[in-house]
């Protein structure tokens, strides 16, 4: 009987306070049995850090702290980081343009050219959304992408898909249409689809570990 009260309390504890495991934690948030507004501001991160890694399929480290300059996460897809800026709003309030800009300097003072900001606010306002691809940021570099509570979400969902059919789309993504058909040609004579004729393709692609 005793086991049975302790494991209850177990199961019953305050989300918003303590610290479940993450992967525990997106299981619960699928269920729709724990809302991304009601966990704490570290919580979230620890989420977005694990829910990206797996949506980017790359490394990615959780590096907010209570200095950590504006950069909540690190994500090590490419020879460019990609930053994170996590937000956690306990209503469904509008994303304004000065957070947008904070990001923006705290890319610069990095050395840093790719970014995001996440954000549990239902929306970002429209000097937001043209402060993100301002002409003068685009001109010198500058990538920014933008997440509200639905577009984290459907991350959230997405990645819960044990084949993670979006890989291919991120990667290619950073790829031109030539490597993108090189790729597609390199995966077709892997799994035979080409037929023997065609397996000389195999020879004239470029070696991908080289």
């Amino acid at each position: 009987m005793r086991n049975q009260i302790w494991e209850a309390a177990v199961h019953a504890f305050d989300y918003a306070s303590a610290e479940p495991p993450i992967t525990k934690l997106r299981k619960l948030i699928n269920n729709g049995r724990v809302d991304l507004r009601s966990i704490s501001p570290r919580q979230l991160e620890q989420l977005v850090t694990s829910v990206f890694r797996d949506y980017y399929g790359c490394k990615a480290a959780h590096v907010g702290a209570s200095r950590d300059g504006g950069i909540d996460v690190l994500l090590l897809d490419s020879d460019q980081p990609l930053a994170i800026q996590v937000k956690r709003r306990s209503t469904p309030e509008t994303e304004g343009p000065a957070v947008i800009r904070e990001l923006v300097g705290a890319l610069a003072c990095r050395g840093l050219r790719r970014g995001a900001f996440v954000t549990t606010a239902e929306t970002f306002s429209r000097q937001a959304r043209e402060t993100a691809s301002a002409e003068p940021l685009t001109r010198d570099g500058y990538e920014i992408d933008l997440y509200t509570y639905d577009a984290l979400r459907s991350v959230i969902d997405l990645t819960s898909c044990p084949q993670r059919p979006w890989i291919d789309l991120v990667f290619d993504h950073y790829l031109s249409p030539e490597d993108v058909a090189l790729k597609r040609a390199r995966e077709a004579v892997g799994k035979g689809k080409l037929g023997q004729q065609n397996t000389h393709l195999d020879q004239t692609l470029p070696n991908s570990d080289a």
